[in-house]
């Protein structure tokens, strides 16, 4: 065997993080040739409206709107938006528009509920003036919300933080869930299987967002035990619900821990823990006695008694009201933390600021950088409507189950993705590449797609110009292993099968 290798990079190749050569059977980055100039100075020439691409410029117009109300207009509305899914209906909504006055009419109904102080003009007009909720006359008591952002903060994923000025910060100071646990002694139930039962429902939006239910099983010898966290298998539905996890305690067993947790924002709320054993070849389970399984002991309002919790930005406290059994169970969320006024650096937009951005098929966009809040809630205009309404278009999007075969998605996944580069990306003032040019032709083939891994291929393709190696693309699709549905033991030294399909099929 032999071959070349070069190390580092390659111009217009963005590295493979697998290390294997790239190539186009693979479905992995190939160089092409890409237009000059700064990518956020020089724009793709203008579409003709009477080509059968005005669907591409409805997409394009959108894209830019929904990157700058994102990450720009502070409004409480936008930022309780689940922005994914925002991002699917969108598309579907601005698909079919026939000229720029459809266009505007349905980009004032998707936005302005959740952004009712955004104007949206023809671009060869002067822009309009502002709202007067903007500067109000007086603004004792009201505070100033605004943007800030080092990087994109991304849930404590890494160095970067986004926050709003008198807001909870968007990226945690902790750790990035929080979670409760309990432990029994494995020492009894050695040899047996053992399974965690629990209720629990959610109040939460927006991808990432979940809770699960986790089971250990430590051993004294140090070596790994059974655990399984449910991460195949997150939970996000709003209605109570019975999960639970089976798994093996070991001949060296020393404790058994459990317990269930949030991961990122909103709220989870657990109820009816049970953890029960059962001899290896079957048989009946058997309750394994547990401290406040049902979390009745203690008051509402207070942590629960029994089970200790990761605090770090967390909160957990016993809760009353539609309990699963009985009148009590458990609630975790976020700690609400506040940048104020200091916030995370001292530039920050003033009152009354507004950014004037050009949409494409002759429309711009005025955005408010700053607005002003009272009582918890950032001011819109009277007759602004309603986001209630747009929340629960949202809710019916079902992220979950969408894949690469829906259209909408993959658009949507385009915009997103664009977005993320366009506003953070620290190096287009050294990388030559026309990044407005590859929107265009990423939605071009996003369109034309058919298939999980054809999308996988177009979305690594967005990518090359950027020339970097830290960017990559991965998905199951493009996944060239796989597990036997066996769990293995030693048996009197030897390894053997210590149980098939019928365990696995009953957690997953």
């Amino acid at each position: 065997m032999f071959g070349l290798m070069m190390m580092g990079g390659m111009p217009g190749v963005a590295l493979d993080p697998t290390g294997d050569t790239p190539d186009e059977q693979s479905g992995r980055t190939v160089p092409e040739p890409e237009a000059s100039g700064n990518a956020r100075s020089e724009p793709s020439p203008p579409l003709d409206a009477s080509r059968p691409d005005r669907k591409l410029q409805n997409l394009r117009a959108f894209a830019r709107l929904y990157g700058y109300v994102r990450y720009f207009h502070p409004s409480d509305a936008a930022a309780e938006t689940d922005w994914d899914a925002f991002a699917v209906h969108g598309a579907r909504q601005v698909a079919d528009d026939e000229g720029p006055a459809d266009l505007r009419a349905t980009l004032d109904s998707l936005f302005a509920p959740i952004a009712p102080t955004v104007q949206l003009y023809k671009t060869d007009g002067q822009p309009p003036a502002p709202p007067d909720v903007l500067t109000p006359a007086d603004t004792t008591g009201l505070n100033l919300v605004a943007w800030q952002h080092e990087g994109l903060g991304l849930a404590d994923r890494g160095p970067y933080e986004s926050a709003r000025l008198h807001r909870r910060s968007e990226s945690s100071d902790g750790g990035d869930f929080g979670t409760v646990t309990q432990s029994v002694d494995a020492a009894p139930h050695r040899g047996k299987q053992v399974r965690l039962r629990a209720a629990v429902r959610t109040d939460v939006k927006g991808t990432g967002n979940q809770a699960q239910l986790w089971l250990r099983v430590d051993r004294a010898s140090g070596k790994d035990g059974f655990f399984a966290n449910m991460r195949d298998r997150p939970i996000t539905e709003p209605d109570w619900a019975r999960y639970q996890i089976t798994g093996t305690v070991a001949e060296d067993a020393s404790r058994i821990l459990f317990g269930g947790f949030l991961r990122g924002r909103g709220t989870a709320h657990f109820d009816a823990f049970r953890l029960q054993v059962r001899d290896s070849s079957g048989g009946t389970w058997t309750d394994v006695s547990l401290e406040n399984a049902g979390f009745e002991t203690g008051a509402a309002g207070e942590s629960p008694t029994g089970w200790r919790g990761r605090p770090n930005s967390y909160a957990f406290q016993t809760t009353q009201g539609d309990a699963v059994e009985a009148q009590h169970f458990l609630s975790i969320a976020p700690t609400e933390t506040t940048p104020g006024p200091a916030g995370l650096f001292p530039a920050r937009p003033t009152a009354g600021e507004t950014a004037t951005r050009s949409l494409g098929r002759g429309l711009s966009a005025q955005i408010p950088l700053a607005l002003y809040s009272r009582e918890g809630q950032t001011l819109r205009p009277d007759d602004a409507p309603s986001p209630d309404r747009l929340h629960n278009t949202l809710d019916a999007v079902q992220m979950g189950k969408l894949s690469a075969a829906d259209e909408a998605l993959r658009l949507a996944d385009v915009l997103i993705a664009w977005n993320v580069f366009q506003h953070f990306y620290p190096y287009f003032e050294v990388v030559d590449t026309n990044w407005d040019q590859v929107l265009t032709r990423t939605l071009q083939r996003a369109e034309a797609d058919t298939s999980s891994r054809d999308f996988l291929r177009t979305l690594r393709r967005m990518l090359v110009p950027l020339k970097d190696g830290h960017g990559g693309v991965s998905h199951p699709a493009d996944s060239l292993t796989a597990g036997l549905p066996l769990q293995f033991d030693r048996v009197e030294g030897n390894v053997v099968v210590a149980d098939t399909a019928a365990s696995a099929a009953a957690q997953s």
